[in-house]
């Protein structure tokens, strides 16, 4: 643009010229056209400074918008995706549960399961659970039980039940006496507990763990000077049920069985607990997420909705900073920065979904800090 003004206002100015210059006086003809040689130099020269001073500007600034929004990107996006929810103030003393909801999601739910006798998740007798181990059916949602030799035993219909996440929202929350006065206490993924006890209570009834924590484990046993922090945390489970949420393939049945096998002998005793039906697949129909990999959290939370009548939720907040815009680390017990929205287990989406369960009065999702008991 700055080139066609450019050319547009010289050939003005050179028609201008040539009608008032006057037709016979040679003697001031060679004077004007060295005027306008010289003013054509100089309007060139200017025109050819702004045009290449604008590109520089206009390049400059674009190169840093596109490094800038390159370099901020995932923050963005973490934060819309935060905001989307965090406009709701939770409860702190939810009291009042929908039971009457409740119980229609449960049947819905239920209805799900390929079997009406089937249960979410079945325990084996710690006594028994190498050869129940080897002898259990490797796909669980498609066989019938009672093939194994050894009975599981279903899990009680529970009054009270917290689900304990590892999000940093929990650190410095003083949520843990809340937690352990709920009948039922559930874990994922072997977390630390200890060394924050205040925060995240210290009972612990029933801990998943996923492929990656068991291939780990394992190799601790084989090797003690392996993994020394997960065998620490996993001593810590001492007398809890461990329940893998996956179908037992052949692989994941001689990990288990190895797995057993090392906890007898360093004296740590734990049950072993599977789900009867695939909760994988349930979770993904029930909340309508067919391409989704469904989180531990959110399978936890799945199956509980089937046996336990008040259900609370405590370190499920997959944002980087709190309501409050306080900066928040990845899990409770480390300090990772980390973005939820990489995650192939897609946090804010599950988010969505708890809030909603939340406004529904079915659950009650925790995301402030609790009042000391």
């Amino acid at each position: 643009m700055v080139s066609f003004s450019s050319c547009t206002f010289i050939h003005l100015n050179l028609t201008r010229i040539k009608q008032t210059q006057p037709q016979g006086d040679t003697a001031q003809d060679k004077p004007r056209s060295w005027q306008f040689f010289i003013w054509f130099l100089a309007t060139a020269l200017v025109s050819f400074q702004v045009g290449f001073l604008s590109g520089i500007y206009l390049s400059t600034t674009t190169r840093y918008r596109i490094a800038s929004t390159e370099n901020s990107m995932s923050t963005i996006t973490t934060r819309l995706e935060a905001l989307k929810w965090k406009n709701i103030t939770h409860q702190q003393h939810f009291t009042c549960f929908n039971h009457t909801a409740l119980q229609q999601l449960r049947k819905k739910i239920r209805s799900l399961f390929p079997n009406k006798d089937m249960d979410p998740v079945k325990v084996f007798t710690a006594s028994t659970v190498e050869s129940s181990l080897l002898h259990f059916p490797p796909n669980a949602s498609q066989n019938n039980l009672h093939i194994s030799p050894e009975p599981l035993t279903p899990l009680k219909l529970q009054r009270t039940c917290a689900i304990v996440g590892n999000s940093g929202i929990l650190l410095n929350s003083s949520c843990g006496k809340q937690i352990d006065t709920n009948d039922m206490v559930f874990r994922s993924n072997i977390p630390t507990v200890n060394e924050f006890k205040l925060d995240v209570g210290n009972k612990r009834n029933i801990v998943t763990m996923n492929l990656v924590v068991l291939k780990q484990l394992v190799e601790a046993f084989n090797n003690k000077n392996r993994y020394p922090k997960q065998m620490s945390n996993f001593r810590q489970y001492n007398n809890s049920i461990i329940w893998f949420q996956l179908d037992l393939t052949d692989e994941y049945r001689l990990l288990l069985t190895t797995l057993a096998d090392g906890c007898k002998k360093a004296h740590i005793s734990v049950y072993f607990a599977f789900s009867t039906v695939s909760i994988r697949t349930i979770s993904r129909t029930i909340w309508n997420i067919p391409e989704h990999v469904p989180s531990a959290g959110l399978m936890i939370t799945t199956a509980v909705l089937t046996f336990c009548d008040e259900i609370s939720l405590y370190g499920f907040y997959p944002f980087s900073t709190d309501q409050h815009n306080r900066p928040l680390q990845y899990h409770y017990f480390d300090k990772r920065i980390y973005n939820y929205t990489l995650s192939r287990h897609k946090m804010p989406l599950e988010f969505s979904i708890l809030q909603k369960l939340h406004d529904s009065k079915i659950i009650n999702l925790k995301t402030e800090s609790c009042e000391v008991l």
